[in-house]
């Protein structure tokens, strides 16, 4: 869904780069997301020294929601934005700050 203030990196192993985004609000309805997407492109390549052209949907590139359900993951952290995420270890990422509505933060 359209998003701003969502927060992402790269998660890259040797099959595979993926883009990893956490969160973001919606500015059209003021929703705020703590959805986990994965967008995965098959044709980039994780040395690449150069800008790669734009990346579009009909070119092999697909969103892939990681965590559905509390019992895949656990419990999601609050919905926010303006946070930051980075990847900590092969599995994991360290979220932290955003702005939460309703919390003070």
């Amino acid at each position: 869904s359209p998003r701003s203030g969502h927060a992402a990196f790269a998660r890259v192993s040797p099959s595979k780069v993926q883009m990893i985004v956490f969160g973001g609000v919606r500015h059209s309805t003021g929703h705020k997301y703590n959805d986990l997407w994965a967008l995965g492109c098959g044709h980039l390549d994780a040395d690449m020294e150069y800008w790669a052209p734009d990346v579009h949907a009909e070119e092999g590139c697909r969103w892939e929601l990681l965590c559905s359900t509390p019992e895949a993951c656990g419990p999601p952290p609050a919905a926010r934005s303006l946070h930051t995420l980075v990847p900590f270890g092969p599995d994991h990422a360290l979220l932290f700050g955003g702005y939460t509505p309703g919390a003070g933060t």
